[in-house]
């Protein structure tokens, strides 16, 4: 008697366990990104950062990871730093740097770095956005976005004699000596 309860409780729960209904898969796609130096001058390498997180349970297919610039930053480079394997390029005749990855899996993220040198001073906001598929029975975001704004100032003055260097006037000029703006200076 006492088995053939144990084997009906067993059935029984081997039954609601089936009839449950299964755990939603979802996928999020999480962009993140800074840039530094942020304010940068004018002529200076910049380098943005860029995080693409899959916060989701499940892995997602068929990614990719988009930098949207502005005219006015110069690419230089494109670069996955940490993550699953990905493909990054600059897309030619677009201001746009991308990188193409095969999956992401849940938890996962995609770290790469894209360095510019701006050519024009003011303020700009430099975009990135991912998207990926999500298989078949996985619900959530195949789509994540994010914008940066990038402060590009012009350098300062430099001195152009060594007259001046002197009396202090190299600190008018962002030297921290009077000896580094005599350096500067070639007179």
């Amino acid at each position: 008697m006492r088995k053939t309860i144990v084997a009906l409780l067993v059935a029984l729960v081997l039954a609601l366990m089936a009839s449950a209904p299964a755990l939603a898969q979802t996928t999020n796609l999480v962009v993140t990104k800074t840039c530094d130096p942020n304010p940068v001058e004018v002529g200076q390498l910049l380098t943005c950062h860029i995080t693409l997180t899959n916060t989701g349970d499940s892995p997602t297919a068929d990614g990719v990871l988009f930098d949207l610039f502005p005219p006015s930053l110069q690419f230089v480079s494109i670069t996955e730093t940490s993550g699953p394997a990905a493909n990054c390029f600059l897309r030619d005749g677009y201001n746009e740097a991308l990188c193409t990855f095969d999956q992401l899996g849940a938890g996962e993220s995609l770290q790469v770095d894209v360095v510019f040198i701006p050519t024009e001073a003011g303020t700009f906001v430099n975009g990135a956005n991912a998207s990926a598929y999500n298989p078949e029975g996985v619900s959530g975001s195949g789509i994540g976005y994010t914008n940066t704004e990038i402060n590009v100032v012009n350098p300062p003055p430099r001195a152009t004699t060594k007259d001046q260097c002197k009396y202090g006037g190299y600190a008018d000029f962002g030297f921290s000596s009077r000896k580094e703006c005599l350096e500067f200076v070639k007179d």
